[in-house]
């Protein structure tokens, strides 16, 4: 054949396409001795592999793959600094002019604040994740959170109010109950905490939950406000732990877990109705009935897998 090298019955661009594999150790043994022989004889296959085996040269290819990565991962950066920028500059108009408008009408600042704060709020959850290079989740949510609080803060205080306990409270314990579990599992924590993050997402809404019910009380009469908030609410708080229990420890499959939160929710439901036998009985009857249909049918589930896998064994 004009033009090709054909040593041992096997063509050099044969040896080429196996010499990838050979320098790897993953062809068959056959290949592997086709080869051997074919480098015993061919200069111009021996130098491919030697430039295969020769690392220098494959540490500057990573090198240059290294390089194109970088320039190309900094041009990305540079461009979303920059519309992070861009974006704040065009959020930044509307409080440079109630700045020029509460100077030149009020001769003070008081609801300038409200709006810068507003505008904060509104600019943080998109201009953080283009500056923010790594864990753009936390970031984002944190500084949005603080910018949240400090607007109920100016609107609190330049409106003459005492609500901003309540009102942050309230905010932190629906953003916590959401992100909490988003911010936890973005962030590298050690044992046993890398295994405890359902416990402190519970403990962390806990504790504000009461800390909500504290800031509450101030507007109310102790005397008829603390006993039946703090019941109440003790009530519900031992129930979302119940459920958490359940779901995240119980060891048993889908439907005995089902049954066990509907029992459980139809006791809660029953106790909240202290006051009405009829309706104690309804919620209470209700949730055992549905509760224990699927705990009868998980049950079955359970014993028949647990057949199954003991069927299995004994074949094997």
């Amino acid at each position: 054949m004009k033009g090709m090298v054909i040593i041992m019955n096997y063509p050099c661009d044969t040896i080429k396409d196996l010499l990838p594999l050979y320098h790897d150790d993953v062809c068959s043994a056959a290949s592997r001795q086709i080869v051997d022989d074919h480098l015993l004889e061919c200069a111009a296959c021996k130098t491919t592999m030697d430039r295969l085996n020769d690392e220098t040269y494959n540490e500057h290819l990573r090198e240059e793959r290294d390089a194109v990565i970088g320039h190309y991962a900094k041009q990305s950066r540079r461009k979303s600094i920059t519309a992070g920028i861009c974006v704040a500059s065009g959020l930044a108009v509307p409080v440079l002019i109630s700045f020029i408008v509460n100077l030149a009408t009020a001769h003070a600042l008081d609801w300038f604040f409200i709006v810068l704060t507003a505008m904060m709020t509104i600019a943080l959850p998109i201009v953080v994740p283009f500056i923010i290079e790594k864990q753009k989740w936390l970031y984002a949510v944190t500084s949005t959170f603080a910018s949240f609080n400090l607007l109920l803060w100016a609107c609190c205080k330049f409106s003459g109010g005492n609500w901003f306990a309540v009102a942050s409270l309230s905010s932190m314990l629906v953003l916590t109950s959401v992100f909490a579990p988003i911010v936890l599992h973005s962030l590298r924590l050690k044992k046993p905490f890398s295994r405890s993050k359902g416990l402190i997402t519970m403990a962390i809404d806990t504790v504000l939950l009461y800390a909500l019910i504290a800031a509450c009380g101030r507007y109310g009469n102790p005397d008829t406000y603390w006993k039946p908030a703090l019941l109440i609410t003790t009530l519900c708080a031992l129930f979302a732990w119940l459920l958490f229990g359940i779901i995240r420890y119980a060891k048993c499959n889908g439907l005995i877990k089902a049954g066990l939160c509907v029992i459980s929710g139809g006791l809660l439901a029953a106790l909240l109705q202290f006051t009405s036998l009829h309706f104690y009985l309804l919620y209470f009857l209700t949730g055992c009935i549905v509760g224990g249909i699927f705990l009868i049918i998980g049950i079955q589930k359970h014993k028949r897998e647990a057949a199954a896998k003991k069927g299995n064994l004994y074949e094997n």
